[in-house]
């Protein structure tokens, strides 16, 4: 997970220097969102994050006998001693974050209540930082795609 996120830093200061580029835009989807989440959280130059069907946080897939095994890859040993995943999106206030169709560690919208309270520790910060505008999260219907969101999160 630490290579990938060092990856994405690593390319986005490369588009920065070679192509003249002023903001880097980063969108993930599934086991890939703490990459990016990780990687904007050490890299300010990356202005806009969109994450897809991300799921809410480790200790949602620490909580769940049944996670979603695709989720392991994208896993930090030992960061619930630390941190969680709804700090490192909290970090990133006041930048713009978009989520859309959060799920819990089995990859499923079921747990409602462990999902929002994750959320809100995103939605805290933001409000904390008056950025509460840059963050939208929404939920997605079945066979919905993101394309609408991403449309508008991307203006």
């Amino acid at each position: 997970m630490g290579i990938r996120a060092g990856d994405v830093v690593r390319l986005t200061k490369l588009l920065k220097k070679n192509n003249g580029i002023s903001e880097v835009y980063g969108v993930a989807r599934k086991e890939m969102s703490p990459v990016l989440l990780h990687a904007a959280a050490f890299d300010p130059d990356i202005t806009r994050i969109a994450l897809i069907e991300p799921y809410s946080s480790y200790q949602s897939i620490a909580m769940n006998q049944f996670y979603n095994p695709k989720f392991v890859y994208s896993i930090v040993p030992g960061a619930l001693k630390a941190y969680d995943l709804p700090d490192l999106a909290a970090s990133l206030a006041p930048r713009k974050l978009l989520m859309a169709g959060v799920t819990d560690g089995n990859g499923k919208t079921t747990d409602v209540e462990s999902i929002n309270k994750d959320l809100d520790i995103i939605k805290t910060a933001y409000r904390f930082r008056n950025a509460d505008g840059q963050l939208n999260i929404v939920s997605l219907r079945p066979n919905e795609k993101p394309y609408d969101f991403f449309m508008e999160w991307i203006k």
